[in-house]
């Protein structure tokens, strides 16, 4: 490889490599996301690369540290790639280059690096995705090897303190084309349900890839699972051309609950662009989101031994006091899976965390990992004892409003709204949570406002045992909370 040809690429004059700083818009609380060539850059790319490898030297006892690096199928993802790849071997570091691949594949295969076979020079896996956000957006989630995400503050302080000239060196490593993991993955998925094989054959089943990343994965999945499988919307296309993949959104499920009703199928799992979030439709066509599944997993949990769950405040009162009364212990924690990978790494008693948006962690039964490959083979496991058509009906009766959003120009704009907010519910005196925003707990709901950690927006939604209750719960935040001075 010729001396730095990465560097010279991209940073023709020298000095401006030094000068280089990521956009502070795209360095989010759980990940980098921005819109390529615009907020989002292959230089920023290299430079991401570079900071990482020199970190990792520095703070770990690997003078060559390895990276793993997947991707989605976003047009911008070979130039990125080797912008990113060119700053990590430029600056000592080694590559495995798993290709097209699920974010939880490539979490999994770093936090589990014995399992897999790979050297203990492993440090962290990378993901080039923006989830579903759309085609010309792009980013970057980083997992360390004991599954840390590596984000926000402590991300803008990495990049800030490991940008270093002296350090690019012309003696790169060739990159490890590292393919074969997704079998590997596969064995080590389905290594969790021994007991499948055993399962009802008749059972149909019905899955929606958004066109998203996880499609080919799937199909070698579905071969090993029993009944009959279909997949829709199934080859990669970052244009989306059905609907936007995210199950947290109802709008977004129509096409497989359409499919599930004309075929009737017994159950329909819908996975996220990245294939880190589920949603599922149910053989009489009920919509499961995040939170409906968090109140499933947590049931199926604590009737099997007392234990300790979380949940996002997004999420139901309802899931807390069903645990509460099967003797087990729940608790509210802050949104988003880089702080809640955070608590189940401090907090080891905890056996399951779920959010409102699909995510859900399994420490004790898997890994540290939200993966909807597991999520959908935990529904479809219940559900052949306990169908989930007729478990909805035994669902708490409440009132609740999906999560509604109010958009700013700006997250700066975005932050001093809420802090606003934030003084407004000081005067209340109703003592609200604000572990992540503010949450009004009265005897009858919730109410809940909270600044988005990916968008320029504050999110709301609100929860109440009658229709009236909610109409008052929303009435107070919408006029008292979030009226604006003009």
């Amino acid at each position: 490889m010729p001396e730095h040809q990465g560097l010279k690429q991209y940073f023709p004059a020298p000095e401006a490599f030094e000068r280089h700083r990521l956009c502070t818009e795209i360095l989010q609380r759980y990940d980098i996301r921005g819109i390529y060539n615009q907020t989002l850059t292959n230089q920023d790319a290299y430079v991401l690369g570079h900071a990482l490898t020199l970190h990792f030297k520095k703070h770990t006892a690997e003078p060559i540290p390895a990276f793993l690096v997947g991707h989605d199928c976003r047009p911008s993802f070979p130039a990125l790639k080797k912008a990113l790849i060119a700053g990590i071997t430029e600056a000592g570091g080694e590559v495995f280059d798993l290709g097209l691949a699920p974010t939880p594949v490539v979490n999994v295969c770093t936090l589990q690096q014995k399992v897999f076979d790979l050297p203990a020079s492993i440090v962290a896996g990378i993901i080039i995705t923006a989830s579903h956000n759309p085609a010309p957006y792009n980013g970057f989630k980083i997992m360390d090897n004991q599954g840390i995400p590596v984000c926000g503050a402590e991300l803008v302080d990495l990049l800030n303190a490991n940008v270093d000239l002296s350090q690019i060196t012309s003696q790169t490593r060739p990159v490890q084309e590292a393919s074969y993991l997704l079998y590997k993955y596969l064995l080590y998925l389905l290594g969790h349900f021994k007991g499948l094989h055993h399962l009802k054959n008749n059972k149909k089943y019905i899955w929606d890839t958004g066109h998203g990343v996880c499609g080919p994965l799937l199909e070698k999945l579905i071969s090993h699972l029993p009944g009959s499988h279909h997949i829709m919307n199934q080859t990669p296309d970052a244009s989306f051309p059905d609907h936007t993949p995210d199950p947290s959104v109802e709008e977004n499920m129509q096409t497989l609950k359409k499919a599930v009703i004309q075929e009737r199928a017994d159950l329909g799992f819908s996975i996220d662009m990245d294939g880190d979030r589920l949603g599922v439709i149910d053989a009489k066509g009920h919509y499961w989101n995040g939170e409906k599944l968090s109140y499933l997993f947590a049931e199926h949990l604590c009737q099997k031994q007392k234990t300790k769950i979380i949940v996002d405040v997004k999420s139901s009162q309802s899931i807390l006091e069903r645990v509460k009364d099967l003797g087990s212990e729940a608790d509210l924690c802050p949104t988003g899976h880089a702080l809640i990978k955070k608590i189940l790494k401090e907090q080891p008693e905890i056996s399951f965390a779920g959010e409102y948006s699909g995510h859900h962690y399994f420490p004790h039964t898997y890994c540290l990992v939200d993966d909807a490959f597991f999520s959908a083979l935990t529904v479809l496991n219940i559900d052949q004892h306990s169908p989930l058509s007729d478990t909805f009906q035994d669902l708490p009766s409440v009132y609740a409003i999906p999560q509604k959003q109010i958009h700013f120009p700006t997250h700066e704009d975005k932050q001093k709204a809420m802090k606003v907010v934030e003084q407004r519910a000081k005067t209340l005196n109703l003592d609200p949570i604000t572990l992540d925003g503010v949450r009004l707990n009265f005897h009858f709901g919730w109410g809940l406002i909270r600044a988005s950690n990916t968008e320029p927006a504050l999110t709301y939604r609100a929860e109440a045992q009658t229709e009236k209750s909610l109409a008052e719960i929303l009435s107070l935040m919408e006029t008292t909370l979030l009226e604006t001075d003009s």
